[in-house]
């Protein structure tokens, strides 16, 4: 049985302009099953396949048979001399990591956020100290001045 979760993926991937290859190769480094990827990758050629037939067909001969068809549940069970693959894995040494980083969290932003607010807190303080100085030129001179 197809996994449609895989499937619908690679679907979504094809509409992206990304190819089935690099598709499955997402899907097996993301810890699916290989054999589960190539079934879905099956299931959609044969389904792109059907696909083109449709577009292919005159326009004549749907003319011509105004019939309702019924859409009967489409079976996923192929024999392998029923398809040609796009894209399979042909040996695990083929397999690449990818090479992006995936981010599990965002610590690393978080960090980030909290460090840069408390370098603000520091400017606006020492903002307000140079402020004060100029203002309390004066009486700052007098004390310092008392002092000694």
């Amino acid at each position: 049985m197809v996994n449609l979760e895989i499937l619908q993926g690679l679907k979504y991937a094809l509409s992206k302009r990304e190819s089935l290859q690099s598709a499955m190769q997402s899907f097996y480094n993301s810890g699916y099953k290989k054999e589960e990827i190539e079934e879905a990758a099956r299931a959609l050629q044969l389904e792109m396949l059907q696909i083109q037939n449709v577009q292919q067909t005159p326009a004549r001969q749907i003319s011509q048979e105004p019939r309702l068809v019924q859409k009967e549940p489409q079976t996923t069970s192929l024999k392998k001399e029923e398809y040609k693959p796009l894209g399979t894995f042909s040996t695990v040494e083929q397999i690449q990591k990818p090479e992006q980083k995936q981010k599990i969290s965002n610590y690393e932003r978080e960090q980030k956020d909290v460090f840069t607010i408390i370098l603000i807190i520091i400017l606006i303080l020492l903002l307000i100290t140079l402020v004060g100085v100029f203002i309390f030129k004066q009486k700052i001179v007098e004390f310092l001045n008392s002092l000694f």
